[in-house]
């Protein structure tokens, strides 16, 4: 394996010695970001915002777009060939509380843990009410209704 740099130390190249396929370049913006792979068959581009974020990716073909909240500087929601949206909790620790999408299968988190899968709304109060169709153990429930109870108030 041997690799490049460009002027600003950034890596522009690795190369596979033994399986070439392997071997990509890397392209970076003004802000030395990365903005581009370059693989045999697997080109991949993203954009980023002012502040980094990125905003989108395209790949293979495919492209997704990702629209940060504007006033918290994190994930509000992807879209593309599949699209999700995030809700995450107003408190200091600002941690993502639901991770949903069209389909039915949506993620509820509490302190960066999953704790419930297959809640079927967006609406936290909404999964609450439909808890007993999700896989989330009875003490994580009590935790989040103390949340949504916050949030509401």
């Amino acid at each position: 394996m041997s690799s490049g740099w460009n002027n600003n130390d950034k890596v522009s190249s690795v190369a596979n010695n033994l399986f070439a396929t392997q071997s990509a370049g890397f392209g970076h913006d003004a802000n030395d970001r990365l903005a581009s792979v370059c693989k045999s068959g697997d080109n991949q581009s993203f954009v980023l915002d002012a502040v980094g974020n990125r905003t989108a990716h395209s790949r293979a073909g495919s492209s997704w777009s990702y629209a940060p909240q504007t006033s918290a500087n994190r994930l509000a929601s992807a879209s593309g060939s599949t699209s999700r949206s995030f809700i995450y909790d107003g408190g200091a620790s600002g941690e993502m509380l639901l991770e949903y999408s069209a389909n039915p299968t949506n993620f509820v988190w509490l302190d960066g843990e999953l704790v419930g899968i297959g809640c079927l709304s967006a609406d936290i109060k909404a999964c609450l009410s439909l808890w007993p169709s999700c896989s989330c153990p009875r003490g994580e429930r009590t935790r989040l209704a103390a949340w949504a109870d916050r949030a509401a108030s």
